[in-house]
């Protein structure tokens, strides 16, 4: 049984360390949510392209009529935004801000899905703001 016990643990702090990225939350006295950030780990991996399904993990929020989705290679710092009941009448733009408020890149968006290359900017955080029809949701991603 002590050794069941001490594989299990072996097991489970190796697979902790191998995890690419986590998520947290705050929230604030209420229970409402305050803050969402990704954290980014150093990189692993060559591409998004050359990624199996299971090492890109995503992250929704429901923004209106539509869903928004943050697929994440998080280790190199390549994000994928996709819109899911993307419509071609949709205003939607995308800006990447420093926490020093310096805009890194901003661009419309014209299809369901773009990439966001934070890959060549130094280890940090960084502010996706999206705004999608006068509805805007920001996401904090932090790269290691």
């Amino acid at each position: 049984m002590k050794y069941l016990l001490l594989l299990f643990c072996i097991f489970y702090y190796f697979s902790d360390l191998m995890a690419q990225h986590k998520i947290g939350y705050a929230y604030d006295a209420a229970g409402n949510r305050v803050r969402r950030e990704i954290v980014m780990n150093n990189p692993r991996f060559a591409s998004m392209s050359t990624l199996e399904p299971s090492d890109i993990q995503t992250f929704t929020e429901r923004l209106g009529e539509c869903t928004i989705e943050l697929l994440s290679n998080p280790s190199e710092g390549v994000l994928r935004l996709r819109i899911n009941e993307w419509r071609e009448d949709y205003r939607c733009s995308v800006g990447v801000y420093s926490l020093h408020g310096k805009q890194i890149s901003s661009s419309l968006m014209d299809s369901d899905s773009m990439v966001l290359d934070l890959s060549s900017q130094p280890a940090g955080t960084y502010l996706i703001k999206i705004i999608l029809n006068d509805q805007t949701t920001t996401w904090k991603i932090i790269k290691k």
